[in-house]
């Protein structure tokens, strides 16, 4: 897998609390890790938004179906685990990713289309 960065040098600063956000990241990474195939690209990003800074995690990975793209985000739910690599959770983190940044005056987000993988975006207030 690759992982690609794309920060810009400059940004506003975002209103959070940093631990909760790390929280964040490392789940959105670490699924993305879990669910890009071998030869992958990861891709994290970072843009000004108006008042808000968008933190996107892109993969390319499998497709989440437009109709399962809430479910993911409900408590004890997993799609296309059977042939994942890593181990398997239990289906809590991208509740608590999603509930920390609304605690923090932001969204989560996501994003999938065929050809193009999943991209879970996070926004903060600057």
């Amino acid at each position: 897998q690759t992982l690609e960065l794309q920060l810009p040098e400059q940004l506003p600063l975002a209103h959070c609390d940093v631990g909760a956000i790390q929280n964040v990241l490392t789940n959105l990474l670490g699924n993305a890790q879990k669910f890009t195939p071998a030869g992958g690209t990861i891709r994290l990003r970072a843009e000004h938004q108006g008042r808000f800074i968008a933190l996107a995690v892109e993969d390319t990975g499998p497709v989440i179906p437009a109709e399962q793209q809430e479910l993911i985000f409900e408590s004890f739910v997993q799609l296309n685990r059977e042939n994942s690599a890593g181990p398997k959770g239990v289906g809590l983190g991208l509740k608590i990713a999603r509930n920390l940044a609304e605690l923090n005056g932001g969204r989560l987000t996501l994003t999938s289309a065929p050809g193009r993988g999943s991209c879970f975006t996070c926004t903060l207030p600057i």
